[in-house]
């Protein structure tokens, strides 16, 4: 899998950065840890929540677990869907 490809699918995917939204290119790129055998993006939960908590400042933590939770978390956008993990 093309690792290009592959940021692009992400970058594309509003479930994948703060707020839906088009504003913020990058979404959570700074929270990937790396791919998975089969081309996934691995993203630390943790950091996504600290990103989106930035984006939004009068958000409280358990609202932006609430909102991941929500919409990214458990968002299945193909085979390529990315997988989230904990990292403490």
């Amino acid at each position: 899998m093309d690792l290009e490809l592959i940021l692009q699918s992400a970058a594309e995917c509003l479930a994948l950065k703060p707020n839906l939204s088009e504003e913020n290119p990058d979404g959570y790129d700074k929270a990937v840890l790396g791919l998975s055998e089969s081309g996934q993006l691995v993203y630390s939960k943790e950091i996504m929540v600290e990103l989106l908590m930035q984006d939004d400042p009068e958000l409280s933590e358990e609202d932006a677990w609430e909102f991941l939770e929500f919409n990214c978390f458990c968002a299945y956008v193909g085979d390529q869907t990315p997988i989230f993990v904990n990292t403490y």
